[in-house]
């Protein structure tokens, strides 16, 4: 038997054993603070085939014949690792919005001056230069290689 706590992680079997030496022979037996269900409790020994936080709580082992008796606890501590699998749905929730929003931002982003240019109207303004002005104004040079 444990002095110090022992913990389980939800889901897990366990089986606590318990012995005495005396004459006569003690009987033993057992002192649990849980209402759990699935509890099979024997001589020497209490097992639980699946831990549930209703099975947490010190567990007495008790021996006991005509000149007295003794007991020993062990302190059942069940740890529920629910939180680690909700972090980890979290974070990899965050990632896929990450990656979308790079595809997203990628995408749109090679999409920047492509133009139609088989839909494209004319220029009819006078304010806005067309480019064929300019080309007079800045005459293209030879280079001499």
């Amino acid at each position: 038997m444990s002095s110090f706590p022992v913990e389980v992680t939800k889901g897990d079997e366990i089986t606590l054993s318990c012995m005495s030496n005396g004459r006569p022979s003690p009987t033993l037996d057992w002192v649990n603070p849980s209402n759990g269900s699935n509890i099979e409790i024997g001589p020497g020994f209490l097992h639980i085939p699946y831990i549930t936080s209703e099975h947490q709580g010190i567990y007495k082992c008790r021996a006991t014949n005509q000149y007295g008796s003794d007991e020993k606890d062990v302190d059942i501590r069940v740890k529920d690792l629910t939180w680690i699998v909700l972090v980890i749905a979290g974070i990899a929730a965050v990632l896929m919005t990450v990656a979308a929003m790079a595809s997203y931002l990628k995408n749109k982003a090679s999409k920047r001056g492509q133009y139609k240019l088989d839909k494209a109207k004319p220029n009819n303004n006078a304010q806005i230069p067309s480019g064929n002005d300019h080309q007079e104004n800045f005459p293209l040079k030879k280079r001499h290689p």
